[in-house]
């Protein structure tokens, strides 16, 4: 009996089985997939236009992929254009650097100049008397200038004989005090003595360096009137071979009021 029943059961499972396979197989698909799945239709004209373009650039395409790398002399080449062309490059830097260092010391050493004619004029408009070099005396090459000038302070004035001195040995251009009408005694060497006495002058208020690195110094009188004064300065900056890397001369004529 419960054979039976099993192999009843089984057929049904088996027949049932070849039922859905029928299914299946009858099953139409095809309008199932021309509803859903339109992707086709809407991509195709734009294929076709994209077309012509796909077939230009997949050739360039193949050979970019298919070149090989840079050769060594390709290489060597590229790095000796750019070295030049740096170099060229630096050159230019150079040159206009060192032009600019020329032209700011050539400013400075006019400035310095300056400074030293300016003392000059200054002192000549008040000079008294020109003791040195004396009128048309070309006997020697003078390298200083004596003058004097009247000096003093509060009450009390007198005459000093001041000497513009060229040391060739230091390169320097000092202002110095030879002499006083009233004698040295009346001379003090600091301002804390001269504000004590009335009749007492500071000498270093009068005294002091005018310049430094002073290559040359020439003075000539020429006239009762006018003082010549020339002047060469040094650049404080060296080259390598220890020699001031600019030179500047300069010349000037002074007018000497007082006519001695």
């Amino acid at each position: 009996m419960n054979r039976n029943r099993e192999k009843t059961v089984i057929a049904y499972k088996l027949s049932a089985i070849r039922k859905n396979r029928r299914l299946i197989t009858n099953l139409n698909l095809a309008p199932l997939a021309t509803h859903c799945f339109p992707l086709s239709t809407l991509l195709s004209p734009l294929a076709s236009r994209l077309s012509p373009l796909t077939s230009r650039l997949l050739p360039l395409a193949s050979r970019a992929f298919s070149r090989p790398g840079f050769t060594l002399i390709e290489v060597m080449v590229s790095t000796l254009i750019t070295a030049t062309m740096i170099i060229a490059l630096l050159s230019y830097v150079k040159a206009g650097s060192d032009l600019w260092k020329k032209g700011e010391q050539t400013v400075n050493l006019s400035a310095r100049s300056r400074v030293i004619f300016d003392l000059v004029s200054r002192d000549l408009a008040y000079a008294t008397r020109v003791a040195s070099p004396a009128i048309n005396d070309y006997s020697a090459s003078w390298a200083s200038l004596t003058y004097d000038i009247p000096i003093g302070t509060g009450t009390f004035y007198g005459t000093g004989t001041f000497q513009l001195d060229f040391a060739s040995k230091a390169r320097t251009l000092t202002r110095k005090w030879k002499d006083y009408s009233f004698g040295t005694a009346n001379i003090v060497a600091s301002t804390t003595n001269e504000a004590a006495a009335t009749s007492k002058i500071c000498r270093f208020r009068h005294e002091y360096l005018v310049a430094r690195d002073v290559e040359a110094f020439s003075v000539s009188h020429p006239t009762a009137f006018s003082v010549i004064i020339g002047v060469r300065l040094s650049s404080i900056t060296k080259d390598d071979e220890n020699n001031p890397e600019q030179v500047y001369e300069a010349t000037n004529t002074f007018i000497v009021p007082c006519g001695k």
